[in-house]
């Protein structure tokens, strides 16, 4: 069959992608995802793969600065026993805005596994030219439990938060398919379980902690629920005195909501916080940028909010939890009277990038 060209999507960026197949009654279908979101609809393959010509797929977006991950899925796999009698889809290539994509090429053998490839988009210039684009420390969930070098710490032995709304249990704790989960569960008693993770070094691992650099968390909750939902957070990396902390990601009401704080003339927790926008049950990255002179909140690569003082200037560590208010908890909802009895938090990655004074 004759090669064919095909455009989806709207936006200022490209993503290029060449593809072929093998025929085998039919051609192969498949869907593409960028950042877990659809781009067009289901698309047929043409070129076939031993002619030695692609198929052209242009999709086209406005992807925030970041590095984002694409998925093929090929829809339709059959095998009729022999290698001639066998359909398949092919990634040829990809180019980005013009630049090739490294490790685009891949075969998709099965339908149940994508072929999945990344791209990245540059910031803009005077953006956040502070912070290198390769990953100091990270995790990408890729395998079948947590790795405990990386997050010494878990949440759970059943201790009792202070709101007496949730209690830890390590056992709502998940690695599998790409992603941690963390589930919040009510119980019989009314009372949730929910549990955490974090990078807070230990006498037995390491951990991760760093003075300044880039965080972004790719996640998205099962449902909003007035009164449940997750907390991802920098905590001192000593672990034996509080404030500083930031919030990266509370959820007050469904709403966003960023926070810093730090002590005060007493040693008082004094804080200042940003509401914001954002559906969490679709995939976001929430990101904040830590320099000795700002504060940057970032959803999908985009400034929410800069703050200018009160910047911690000791090591941090990285934590993912979840939360569950109570009755009393006015300023964050009583999940309780919600009427819901579960939500899973599911956390595609976390990436840390190392900050690079200018000039």
């Amino acid at each position: 069959m004759a090669a064919t060209t095909l455009t989806a999507g709207s936006g200022p960026d490209s993503l290029v992608l060449k593809l072929s197949q093998d025929a085998y009654q039919g051609s192969a279908q498949y869907t593409v995802f960028v950042d877990g979101k659809q781009v067009g609809g289901t698309f047929t393959a043409k070129a076939l793969h031993g002619s030695g010509v692609s198929d052209t797929l242009t999709l086209k977006g406005d992807w925030a600065a970041g590095a984002h991950k694409v998925e093929v899925k090929f829809l339709n796999d059959a095998y009729g026993g022999t290698a001639a009698t066998d359909r398949n889809l092919y990634v040829d290539g990809a180019t980005y805005n013009g630049a090739a994509v490294s490790g685009a090429a891949q075969a998709v053998m099965d339908a149940a596994k994508p072929a999945t490839l990344a791209f990245t988009e540059a910031p803009p210039p005077g953006g956040t030219s502070e912070f290198g684009s390769a990953v100091s420390w990270g995790d990408e969930f890729n395998g079948t439990a947590i790795d405990r070098s990386s997050w010494p710490i878990t949440y759970g032995g059943d201790a009792m938060y202070w709101n007496g709304a949730f209690r830890w249990d390590n056992s709502q704790l998940s690695v599998g398919g790409g992603n941690l989960t963390i589930g919040l569960e009510k119980q019989a008693d009314g009372i949730w379980e929910t549990s955490g993770v974090a990078t807070t070094p230990t006498d037995y691992a390491p951990g991760h902690s760093f003075l300044y650099g880039k965080v972004e968390i790719r996640a998205k909750v099962s449902q909003e629920v007035d009164g449940a939902g997750p907390c991802f957070l920098l905590w001192p990396a000593s672990n034996d005195h509080w404030p500083p902390e930031v919030d990266i990601l509370e959820t007050p009401h469904g709403d966003g909501m960023f926070t810093n704080h730090w002590a005060g003339p007493d040693g008082e927790d004094v804080y200042a916080s940003t509401h914001f926008d954002v559906d969490t049950t679709q995939w976001h990255v929430y990101g904040v940028e830590w320099t000795p002179e700002r504060l940057t909140m970032t959803l999908d690569g985009k400034a929410i909010k800069t703050l200018t003082d009160h910047i911690p200037t000791e090591a941090m560590t990285v934590g993912l939890q979840g939360h569950v208010g109570g009755a009393d908890d006015a300023w964050y909802g009583n999940a309780n009277a919600s009427g819901a009895d579960r939500v899973d938090i599911a956390v595609d990655y976390v990436r840390v990038y190392e900050y690079s004074p200018v000039g």
